[in-house]
């Protein structure tokens, strides 16, 4: 199964922590499991647009607080191949 997950932030933007850290152990499983993970985000100077990390393959769009729900909305649209999509374990949800 292809799984997209959305969330403010990727493991390696500055101001992850617990949370990020947590979905992307479950991003691992998944994989482990045999599924392929999409993890769109906000993008971050310094990081490039496209990633791969342990498996998940992050999509960085958008800024943290403005643009990136809109951008993560036009990549699902356009990738509408995925057969689940989440939101991030966060405060806030991604298209609360």
């Amino acid at each position: 199964m292809r799984i997209l997950v959305f969330s403010w932030r990727d493991p390696k933007h500055p101001l992850a922590g617990g949370a990020e850290q947590v979905m992307h152990e479950h991003m691992k499983g998944w994989i482990k499991a045999g599924h392929k993970v999409t993890l769109f985000s906000s993008k971050m100077g310094g990081l490039p647009e496209e990633e791969e990390m342990d498996g998940v393959h992050i999509v960085r769009h958008g800024y943290q607080y403005l643009g990136v729900q809109i951008t993560g909305f036009f990549f699902y649209l356009k990738n509408r191949s995925f057969l689940c999509a989440t939101s991030g374990i966060n405060l806030i949800l991604f298209f609360a």
